[in-house]
């Protein structure tokens, strides 16, 4: 029995070591590889601690270059939530950028500009409460953000909220029809959600509505039809967007939108996943080299997620729980590049980075769009082989030691 126990206690510490030389001669290979990058990365990033704000005079020859400006957010952070009213405001004020995409549905954004006329909190607390970022629902952290948007809005001449997401809420999408049309259309609460739609979709058709309304009428029944039929999300995204830029004429515009990181992909990932971005150049044209992407990346950070869905010896207490997050970690998500990133930044900071300034390295190497994992734990995307980093995103916002979005 020692005999066993010895061999065993062998081969365990002979798997240690293996594990703890790959781990090691793995880190040294990537610190080698980054170093070519290093001084492109120093002349081309700017960094201040969470509690400064960036100038983003990095940004200013793109912004005026590009007609839609795309950050695409990993949710259930704090510092996004932060960043998000920190650049639209830079926008707002310096190239005057006045409509802005959420990733809500059409009544939920419709109730979000009344939120910002009104500052009526329990609008917002409405809009909120079936929202498709469900971190977001019931978290001060994001609650924080739409009120500092609104003091953005009050405090000048004002934007308009435009969201092209899916039906997400059907009682408040029979209170937008009701409101816009002056109706008074009710449905069966303890229907399926199926019935509720088809209902709403009967009644919407039988409304008189106004020559003015016709597009929103359209708009409407499109939708419940992409919800009833189980349409792909980024489709919906995608052609919700084209109507939304026919209808106010934003090709003319500049404009700024904010959503989870997977729509703002400007091109096909190796799996062929095409994300929302990608498509709107590809079914209007006219867009096309006219998209600005920026990506966020985090380090030694933590995210909120509903605890219920969490396998239970990860589970915090209580309804939420905080997973930390940090793209060098080789074993459940380590990101190809994030450790030249490490050594231009500090802890608690966030930086933003150039990807595609004169003799952009990224613009050879698919470095920052490729990841591993060891353990099928996290998840992991990877460029396509025929592609480069920029032709993804061109800006990158590394988030070091952020704090989760608090309930």
């Amino acid at each position: 029995m020692k005999r066993v126990c010895k061999v065993i206690a062998q081969v365990v510490l002979g798997l240690l070591i293996l594990a703890l030389l790959f781990f090691s001669g793995f880190k040294v290979t990537e610190y080698v590889r980054g170093r070519s990058f290093i001084s492109y990365l120093e002349a081309n990033h700017e960094s201040t601690p969470f509690e400064g704000h960036l100038d983003f005079n990095l940004v200013d020859p793109d912004v005026d270059r590009h007609q839609l400006i795309l950050v695409g957010e990993i949710h259930g952070f704090k510092e996004p939530t932060r960043f998000e009213p920190e650049f639209f405001e830079y926008l707002h004020h310096s190239h005057q950028v006045n409509d802005y995409l959420i990733e809500m549905d059409i009544s939920q954004a419709y109730f979000m500009n009344k939120y910002n006329q009104s500052g009526n909190e329990d609008i917002l607390k409405r809009v909120l409460k079936n929202w498709v970022v469900t971190i977001g629902r019931e978290n001060q952290d994001y609650r924080k953000k739409w009120e500092t948007l609104r003091e953005v809005y009050t405090k000048t001449d004002g934007f308009t909220y435009y969201g092209n997401n899916e039906i997400s809420d059907i009682d408040l999408l029979v209170d937008y029809v009701n409101e816009i049309t002056n109706s008074r259309i009710e449905i069966p609460v303890s229907s399926t959600d199926s019935v509720r739609l088809l209902s709403i979709k009967r009644m919407v058709n039988k409304i008189t509505w106004k020559d003015s309304l016709h597009w929103e009428k359209e708009y409407i029944i499109r939708n419940i039809d992409y919800t009833l039929t189980k349409k792909y999300r980024e489709e919906i995204l995608t052609e919700n967007l084209e109507r939304i830029y026919q209808k106010y004429n934003l090709q003319e515009r500049k404009v700024f939108g904010y959503y989870g990181l997977g729509h703002t992909l400007l091109a096909p990932l190796d799996d062929g996943y095409k994300a929302m971005a990608a498509r709107f150049s590809t079914i209007m044209p006219e867009m096309k080299g006219k998209i600005l992407s920026f990506v966020m990346v985090f380090i030694d950070s933590y995210m909120n997620v509903y605890s219920k869905n969490q396998p239970t010896f990860i589970r915090d207490k209580g309804r939420f729980t905080a997973l930390s997050v940090s793209y060098d970690n080789i074993w459940v998500s380590y990101l190809h590049g994030i450790e030249e990133l490490k050594r231009i930044s500090t802890q608690n900071s966030k930086t933003l980075i150039k990807l595609n300034g004169e003799r952009s390295p990224y613009s050879e190497t698919r470095r920052l769009i490729t990841m591993s994992a060891i353990l099928p734990l996290g998840m992991t995307i990877n460029g396509h082989p025929d592609l480069v980093t920029t032709d993804y995103f061109q800006y990158l916002i590394l988030m070091r030691n952020s704090a989760e979005a608090k309930e």
